[in-house]
């Protein structure tokens, strides 16, 4: 294990810190989990999650574990679940988790948001990477808010990147589970559920149970696989160590009713015709992977978003208060959640060559807005004419 020990200066005062980086996650677990309870955490950062991360991807990926802890005063503040890897020459550190992890976020005490500044947390990452030795900080995916705090990370050097899509549970009407649907959606999704139940009796349920996790998953992987293969999009979940790490994530804990994915299924007639996998953390349940059988009979019966609203008819039992559907603009997604996060990410040059890659990436943003613009000013013209 790594130590640093440095002091940050912030508006005439200081702040003395303690940088730890190992890589070992289980040499930090019994304090992550304390972590992650008491102060803020994002799902895809809890220890069930990203602990998994190291065991099954890392190794065959050659991404080098690095599990980033800061301490004020011999107490944790802050943990970050990162990596190392390299693109061609450049090293750069991220978290954990990589397109898998549809939120990014420290995991930081509570109470520590209210004495240390983002600059403290700005100073602290740059030894983390210093000490690593690695070129640039590309920290994607960050909520600017979590609960009613603001991210000190996605406060500095920071540039917006995605719009998370979500539900505000709390907001259900009259005692009605949420979404909020029209009473024409409603009928629609009411017809498809008769469909689906004159095909076979459906049932939804959720995957308690070990021994029937490898089965859902597989399930899961041959319906996702018939689906990108139609679209001709590449299929990130045959990418080396992605499957033995998703089913270590949802057997993670889950003798204890909190395993770091938890599966949801709908059947018909005894066969599985959806899948859904969703990562819960506190008051928050995070969609993260999402199937469902292609067969005509089934698919005019839209299955998925059937098993999406009993995962969030759950969620609301269960007195959550967040739902999302992670990051993107798929229509389903804007059918359930009504509002959005905006997501950024923090980009921070530390050597040459990560000022010049981070030079590039700007140009190349720069470059992708401007062709969006002309795009949409080229539609607008045409819809005149």
């Amino acid at each position: 294990m790594t130590s640093i020990s440095f002091e940050t200066k912030r508006l005439g005062s200081r702040a003395r810190l303690e940088v730890d980086v190992t890589e070992d996650p289980s040499a930090v677990d019994r304090e992550w989990r304390g972590l992650e309870v008491e102060g803020l955490c994002a799902p895809y950062q809890r220890a069930a999650w990203a602990s998994q991360w190291y065991r099954h991807v890392c190794p065959v990926t050659g991404q080098k574990p690095a599990i980033v802890t800061i301490r004020q005063d011999n107490s944790l503040a802050c943990l970050l679940p990162l990596v190392v890897s390299r693109v061609g020459p450049v090293r750069v550190l991220g978290f954990a988790g990589g397109d898998h992890s549809n939120i990014n976020l420290p995991v930081i005490a509570s109470h520590c948001l209210q004495t240390l500044g983002a600059q403290d947390f700005l100073a602290a990452m740059k030894e983390a990477a210093r000490s690593l030795r690695v070129d640039l900080c590309d920290l994607r995916r960050q909520p600017a808010r979590w609960e009613k705090w603001v991210n000190p990370l996605a406060a500095v050097g920071t540039y917006k990147t995605e719009r998370m899509s979500i539900l505000k549970l709390d907001d259900a009407r009259d005692g009605s589970p949420p979404p909020d649907l029209s009473k024409a959606t409603r009928r629609k999704f009411s017809q498809k559920q008769k469909w689906l139940d004159e095909i076979g009796t459906s049932a939804y349920r959720r995957v308690t149970d070990v021994g029937e996790v490898a089965e859902t998953l597989d399930v899961f992987y041959e319906q996702k696989h018939d689906r990108l293969s139609a679209q001709r999009i590449d299929n990130p979940f045959i990418k080396p160590g992605i499957r033995a790490f998703l089913l270590a994530v949802a057997t993670a804990d889950l003798e204890v009713g909190h395993p770091g994915m938890d599966l949801f299924t709908l059947t018909s007639g005894g066969k599985t015709v959806a899948v859904f996998g969703g990562c819960v953390s506190r008051n928050r349940l995070s969609g993260s992977i999402i199937s469902f059988d292609g067969d005509s009979a089934f698919s005019r019966c839209s299955p998925g978003e059937l098993l999406a609203l009993h995962v969030i008819k759950d969620a609301w039992i269960n007195k959550l208060e967040i739902f999302d559907l992670g990051a993107g603009n798929d229509a389903y997604k804007s059918r359930f959640c009504n509002e959005h996060e905006e997501l950024v990410s923090t980009y921070l040059p530390i050597s040459a060559l990560g000022y010049a890659m981070a030079s590039l990436q700007s140009l190349t943003r720069r470059g992708k807005r401007y062709a969006r613009s002309i795009r949409a000013t080229a539609e607008r013209v045409f819809q005149k004419v």
